[in-house]
């Protein structure tokens, strides 16, 4: 059957276009067998405080429709949806999927921060497509959560659908924009932001790790579900593998 060694469950803002996407692609293009992508999703159409926070209105819906699929682990998709309230934000969410179906559940902010503390980073350049006031909960987020968050630059992108139709070098040219040579690693935020096609590219340009929000994601469901599975060709992350024994699997 399809999902035989993994079923991921996605809730995402309706209109984005690029997360499910580039699971898929990332899983598909290098053969991987026996993981499935399979994503319910929440009205939404401006990317704004008021409409992210309404998202967590239809949390326990998108849940019992997905625990129906019997996935095996479940991400909230949206990366300022899961960090918009400050710090422990993500793990409030968590902890509201489980408690509703029983399965390991984890937000994009949170393999984030998993990420970056696997790299040993504490000081960060970010880029996303968002607006300053986005950024500010983005910076202190971040911040909060004991990273120096060095530079932030936003594209000011508000329809959260046109975010989803930007071409990966836009991606490319932002996260040259924002580096900065005291930053360990560049950030690139936001589900329907595309980016997989440009992270060894620009990791190489620029000689530190690049983390998208996408990538991140995957990278820890591998994790959260024991894979053991390394990936190539999407950025150093996918290629890094914490090992049974972690601190991270004791959440």
């Amino acid at each position: 059957m399809y999902g035989w060694m993994c079923r991921i469950g996605l809730i995402l803002p309706s209109d984005n276009t690029v997360m499910e996407s580039e699971f898929n692609k990332i899983i598909y293009r290098n053969n991987i067998e026996g993981i499935s992508v399979h994503a319910t999703r929440i009205f939404f159409e401006e990317l704004s405080v008021e409409n992210l926070l309404n998202m967590k209105k239809e949390l326990r819906r998108a849940c019992r429709e997905l625990k129906t699929a019997e996935v095996d682990v479940i991400v909230y998709g949206c990366t300022s949806g899961s960090f918009v309230m400050g710090k422990d934000f993500d793990k409030e969410i968590i902890k509201e999927i489980e408690m509703e179906t029983g399965i390991t559940a984890t937000t994009v902010s949170t393999a984030l921060i998993e990420a970056l503390n696997l790299l040993k980073v504490r000081k960060i350049a970010i880029g996303t497509p968002y607006s300053d006031t986005i950024n500010e909960r983005a910076r202190k987020f971040f911040e909060d959560n004991g990273f120096e968050v060095i530079r932030i630059i936003g594209l000011n992108v508000t329809r959260d659908v046109d975010i989803g139709k930007l071409e990966p070098y836009v991606a490319y040219k932002l996260g040259v924009k924002v580096n900065d040579k005291n930053a360990d690693c560049i950030l690139l935020l936001c589900t329907d932001f595309r980016t997989i096609e440009i992270l060894d590219i620009l990791e190489k340009r620029l000689k530190k790790p690049v983390i998208s929000s996408n990538q991140a994601a995957l990278w820890h469901v591998l994790h959260l579900k024991d894979l053991g599975i390394k990936i190539k060709g999407y950025g150093s992350l996918l290629e890094t593998w914490r090992g049974e024994n972690n601190e991270e699997r004791n959440r």
